[in-house]
């Protein structure tokens, strides 16, 4: 619902901007593209986004990167630590049950039933998921460059230290502001320079 809700805020003239408070994403990276999308046509139209990161992980950061300002809160670790993938394989553990399974291969990369037979990854699993990885990996750097308004080298490097308190990833400028929640308010009143008029989210989309 939320890309859906992205699109009718873009299109009221009754919006100046959003809040997001975001904490720990538990969707894809396909799915958080489309969200992000979102958030950046609201940027380009004029409105304001700010992200209340609560947050730690890369998929979480990637989103937040689309806002105008990005707040955490201080007891926070914010965590870059790039994209990985992880893949179970239950064939030993299948044949010591006793199930066979059995697959017909219509091409090399048709992999996804190897998890059951094989006990570790194929060549061309091995592959495929690399590749796959490689172009998240580039997608991700380059959405934390252009909303933070990083070179990509500063970028890869951020990445590479993986691990920031609050007042690191300020310092880094990988943030805006360090606030508790009760001082949103506060900060987003100096934001808009003036008191702020707030519309809640439906239901069905609140954290």
């Amino acid at each position: 619902d939320v890309p859906l809700l992205l699109q009718e805020l873009a299109a009221s003239t009754q919006v100046d901007g959003l809040v997001l408070r975001l904490g720990p994403v538990n969707a894809g990276w396909a799915r958080v593209e489309e969200a992000r999308r979102g958030l950046l046509a609201l940027r380009a139209d004029g409105r304001r986004v700010a992200c209340y990161l609560g947050g730690s992980d890369d998929l979480s950061y990637y989103l937040a990167s689309a806002c105008t300002s990005i707040v955490i809160p201080p007891p926070a670790l914010l965590q870059t630590n790039g994209v990985s993938s992880e893949v179970l394989f239950f064939g030993e553990a299948l044949d010591d049950l006793g199930v066979e399974v059995e697959v017909i291969r219509r091409g090399k990369y048709k992999s996804s039933p190897e998890q059951f037979s094989r006990s570790s990854m194929s060549e061309a699993q091995r592959e495929a998921l690399g590749a796959f990885l490689d172009d998240v990996f580039e997608t991700y750097v380059d959405g934390f460059a252009e909303g933070r308004k990083l070179k990509r080298e500063d970028v890869l490097a951020r990445l590479e230290q993986g691990v920031f308190t609050s007042s690191q990833a300020l310092a880094q400028g990988m943030v805006d502001a360090v606030k508790y929640p009760d001082e949103m308010e506060d900060y987003l009143a100096r934001v808009y320079g003036g008191p702020v008029r707030y519309a809640p989210a439906p239901a069905g989309i609140r954290p």
